[in-house]
């Protein structure tokens, strides 16, 4: 007889009620460690029949050839991901878990990436830092992408291909991560140069170097700072082309034309200043702003304008009715009304704040106005090219403004041009290139006010108007840089390298099979669920853990009542 047997029944009753407490804190214990671990990836097993949830091969080069370059100073770059939702929301959406899963998977393999959850609903105060003004909105499908003052803000569903009856066909969210990265980590140093050589008024960072401008462009060095750039001053003319670092050009009131040497004119290898700018616009996405006094005129800068959509008047805008007091008292510090066509590009920028009634005023001081030389779309296509332009109107002023030219017997600009009507003052040209394979598109943006005090401190640095948020959201769109990673993986379509995009079948765990649509709706094939080891991974997981409880339990009951 074994020594249970031989205990007294008192004291075999006992053991036996240890062991099966102590069963049951196991258990317990057990389910609390999977709990703490499912969440955060620590147990993971991807019994998709795509792998879904597993980042492919060419997704991990891409992240190692982004994450574990080395910066300037010999460090790797410290990228975080912030998803603004619980673990248990994310996990329940499909449309956030398969990303959740695959960051958690990065996060793991490499020790300079890492995952944050923050519930916006509770804590709406956790993503203020990444706001580019207090009016941006960033939503709890959201997530931000950030490496140092840098960061993207990515909508979570826009990784996924969508059908037009509804739902998704293809998952893209390697390729959209891998490509916001790569844009991320593109530019180590991103600079803004105030071109200088042309009577620019511009901020000198150089001690030794004229100063005699930056207490009138403070305030819009202070906003570039903000904006994570650093500020130089660049004379065209003394370089062979843009600095690589640049992601944005400023012209500031120059006085004086862009007129080349004309011993230089006759040289084949020379590059005059406009075709190097113009050559930073469209090979590199780049991003220029022009500030211009009405009264100047400037025909070699205006005529490569009007390539990209911009006539400047010479005539002057005031407005009896909707204007700030000037020392002057001549209404011509005009008040702006906001665009709040939905489809408007003036909307997508500072739709927000256009929408409030209480919104603060934007000003634009001493300015002319500005028509456009495209069609009355606002569109130009560039010949034999998948290359448009487009002239967006930003600032206009109320219909209750009129425009007055100068009449030179009088001295003052007094003759009306137009009757009260609404006038541009400010508006952004944008060159859209698409890429037909992967449907990328790359954007280049210039941007012109007809005012020299434009970016004057006198409203940009007064927090009682807008200019100030207007310009920063401004900066901050035109002024990024993307860069997109291998269309292998998946950018448009289905089926990985093929046609740009994982699978998607459904994630029921069974073993039925399901349909996988193409984009126009139409049926291409049928898939089962999972793979056969992943069905016996799932019976084992499941079923292991409480057949192994039941025939413990068995064998006791049996071992007490016959044995």
């Amino acid at each position: 007889m074994n020594s249970i047997n031989r205990m007294p029944s008192r004291t075999r009753s006992r053991v036996i009620a240890c062991v099966g407490a102590g069963a049951i804190v196991l258990l317990v214990a057990l389910n609390l460690l999977l709990t703490a671990l499912v969440p955060t990836g620590g147990l993971y097993v991807d019994m998709t029949y795509e792998e879904l949830y597993t980042p492919s091969e060419l997704m991990l080069e891409s992240c190692d050839t982004a994450l574990r370059q080395k910066a300037e100073d010999g460090t790797v770059p410290e990228v975080k991901a912030i998803l603004l939702s619980d673990p248990d929301v994310l996990m329940n959406s499909l449309t956030s878990r398969v990303t959740y899963m695959m960051l958690l998977q990065l996060q793991r393999r490499y020790d300079n990436f890492t995952v944050e959850t923050v519930n916006l609903r509770t804590d709406p105060t956790a993503v203020a830092p990444y706001k580019t003004t207090s009016l941006t909105s960033i939503d709890a499908g959201d997530m931000i992408l950030c490496y140092g003052s840098k960061h993207r803000v990515l909508s979570l569903e826009s990784f996924w291909t969508p059908l037009s009856s509804g739902g998704y066909y293809a998952y893209s969210g390697e390729y959209r991560f891998a490509c916001a990265l790569y844009s991320l980590l593109s530019v180590k140093r991103p600079t803004a140069y105030f071109i200088t050589g042309h009577g620019e008024t511009v901020y000198e960072t150089d001690p030794e170097g004229d100063l005699s401008g930056n207490e009138r462009t403070e305030a819009l060095y202070s906003l570039l700072l903000d904006r994570g750039m650093q500020v130089k001053t660049l004379d065209l003319s003394k370089v062979d082309a843009v600095p690589e670092d640049c992601v944005l050009l400023i012209i500031n009131d120059p006085t004086r034309d862009f007129v080349d040497a004309e011993a230089e004119l006759g040289s084949l290898s020379y590059v005059s200043e406009l075709e190097k700018i113009d050559r930073y616009l469209v090979e590199r996405q780049g991003a220029l702003m022009v500030a211009k006094d009405y009264a100047t005129r400037l025909e070699e800068l205006e005529v490569y304008l009007r390539e990209w959509g911009f006539i400047f008047s010479d005539a002057q805008m005031q407005d009896s009715v909707h204007h700030a007091a000037n020392a002057a008292g001549d209404f011509t510090d005009i008040l702006v009304e906001y665009d709040t066509a939905e489809d408007s590009y003036g909307t997508s920028i500072f739709g927000e704040l256009s929408s409030l009634s209480s919104a603060a005023a934007t000003v634009i001081p001493n300015t002319g106005y500005l028509t456009t030389s495209f069609s009355n779309d606002g569109i130009r296509t560039e010949d034999g090219s998948s290359v448009n332009r487009v002239f967006a109107p930003l600032f206009t002023s109320y219909n209750t403004a009129r425009a007055l030219a100068y009449n030179a017997d009088k001295g003052t600009y007094f003759d009306p041009v137009t009757d009260k009507s609404a006038h541009v003052m400010a508006a952004t040209g944008c060159r859209i290139a698409l890429d037909p394979t992967t449907a990328n598109r790359a954007y280049s943006y210039v941007f012109c006010a007809a005012s020299g005090d434009f970016f004057s401190s006198e409203y940009l640095g007064r927090t009682s108007y807008a200019n100030y948020d207007v310009m920063s959201l401004l900066v901050e769109n035109i002024s990024r840089v993307d860069v997109y990673a291998s269309a292998d993986l998946g950018g448009t379509s289905l089926n990985s390298k093929s046609s740009y995009g994982k699978v998607l079948i459904s994630e029921s765990m069974n073993a039925q099979g399901d349909v996988i649509y193409a984009a126009d709706g139409s049926r291409l094939k049928e898939l089962a669920a999972m793979t056969p080891a992943a069905r016996v991974a799932l019976v084992i997981l499941i079923a292991a853990v409480p057949v192994a409880i039941l025939g413990t339990g068995v064998a006791v009951f049996v071992r007490r009542r016959f044995l």
